[in-house]
Parts: structure tokens; C-alpha cells; sequence
């Protein structure tokens, strides 16, 4: 597969994230779509949107639940925020040092007091993020399904 990633993993991926490109860009209720350029080139493992939730009467998880029904793939984000891991929270690391956080190196743990830390701009990402697929495996068909279906919920919630 490694000998095929550039000349038909990648470029399927490129492909389908443009025909998302095309058919997502300007559209009221959209934030902001993935970034690629020659400086940051995206591999589009998912094709990430956040979601404008002022111009919007639904959140990502709703848009989420909406579009399955459809039978459209798609999630919103998988992980929780770094600071809300269990390692971090429990000050947990590596070894019998527990690096970093009760090694030598980390001189005052009680200055990461992760139980007390939030971040608002990461925790506002949940509500806004939806993630469609564009797996090289697909054809141009599934692409215009899942383009078709998140138009249709996206048209159904603008307000």
C-alpha cells in the first residue's frame, strides 16, 4: 500500500476533499473547512467542518445524529481534550519516575493541577466539529451522497 499512497491513496483523498471544497465553500453555516496549502498539506484522514452555530439552529452532535440516519459516516470529535486524560488528571506518567510529572525535570506539580484546567476554545470545538469521510476506497458517488445529505440537514438548520 506504501508503494501507491502518493498515486492513489493521496491522490483519491486530494480528489475528494476538493469535490467537498467545491460544494461546502461559502455556505451560510459553515465556519471553516480544512486547511491545505503548500506549508500545511493536509492528509485528509477526515474531511473536518466547523460549523458557524450562530447562522445555525443545531450543534455538531445534532447535524451528527441527523446525517447517521441518513446513513452517512461521519463523527464529530473522538478524543477528549489532553488535559482531560486520565494520566494527565492523575498525574500518571511513564515509569517509576512518573515522568514528567514526578520526576526531577518537573519541578512543581502542583502548578498543573489538571483536575482544575479547562479550555474553553478546545471545549467549544466539540459542539462545532463534524467530520466526513473521503476514503480512497469510495468512489465520486459516495462523495456526492454524503455532500447531498450534509447540504439538506445544513439547508434544514440555517436560520
Amino acid at each position: 500500500e506504501l508503494k501507491r499512497l502518493d498515486s492513489w491513496n493521496l491522490a483519491r483523498r486530494y480528489k475528494y476533499a476538493k469535490m467537498y471544497d467545491d460544494a461546502f465553500t461559502g455556505l451560510k453555516g459553515i465556519k471553516k473547512l480544512p486547511t491545505n496549502t503548500a506549508e500545511r498539506k493536509n492528509s485528509y484522514w477526515w474531511y473536518t467542518i466547523n460549523l458557524d452555530l450562530d447562522a445555525l439552529d443545531i450543534k455538531a452532535d445534532g447535524m451528527i445524529k441527523e446525517l447517521m440516519a441518513m446513513n452517512i459516516p461521519c463523527y464529530g470529535i473522538q478524543w477528549p481534550e489532553a488535559y482531560e486524560e486520565r494520566a494527565y488528571r492523575e498525574q500518571n506518567g511513564f515509569g517509576t519516575a512518573k515522568f514528567p510529572f514526578c520526576s526531577s525535570e518537573y519541578t512543581n506539580p502542583q502548578s498543573a493541577d489538571y483536575t482544575k484546567v479547562l479550555c474553553p476554545n478546545a471545549k467549544a470545538l466539540r459542539d462545532q466539529t463534524v467530520s466526513l469521510f473521503l476514503h480512497p476506497s469510495w468512489e465520486e458517488c459516495h462523495i456526492e451522497h454524503c455532500i447531498k445529505a450534509f447540504k439538506n440537514v445544513l439547508a434544514r438548520h440555517t436560520k
